[in-house]
């Protein structure tokens, strides 16, 4: 019979135990044998909050309309700092969105920080009525 391991205790042994360059294939490895390639998606959240922790490793997706300039990167950078007490290394994902009117949209392990303009727009109406 097989044992039942929680996700987050198994994005902690691999963050612990892999290196950058075997982790990937080693999470693909094992969810295509124990055939639970549904919790992929899952399981990458996970492996990345451990990352921040363990490692202070932060990825952030951005999502914005145009490619962000150094400055851009730099503010995203220092948000990170604050959020992250661990902090080492941010990698950045860049999305582009032409939806995204003005700002960015980071999503953070665990967290979303929503600095789009649409956003901004939506509170003040909220204020407003």
């Amino acid at each position: 019979m097989a044992v039942k391991i929680s996700r987050k205790a198994l994005a902690k042994y691999l963050v612990e135990n892999s290196t950058s360059d075997t982790l990937a294939s080693e999470v693909a490895a094992l969810l295509i044998d124990s055939n639970q390639t549904a919790e992929l998606d899952s399981l990458m959240r996970d492996l990345n909050a451990m990352r921040s922790q363990v490692l202070g490793i932060v990825e952030v997706t951005a999502r914005s309309a145009f490619s962000l300039d150094q400055q851009a990167k730099n503010e995203i950078e220092q948000l990170a700092r604050k959020l992250f007490p661990s902090f080492k290394e941010l990698i950045i994902h860049e999305e582009h969105d032409k939806t995204v009117i003005g700002g960015v949209n980071l999503n953070f392990p665990g967290m979303n920080v929503d600095l789009t303009l649409r956003r901004k727009l939506n509170k003040l109406k909220e204020l407003a009525t």
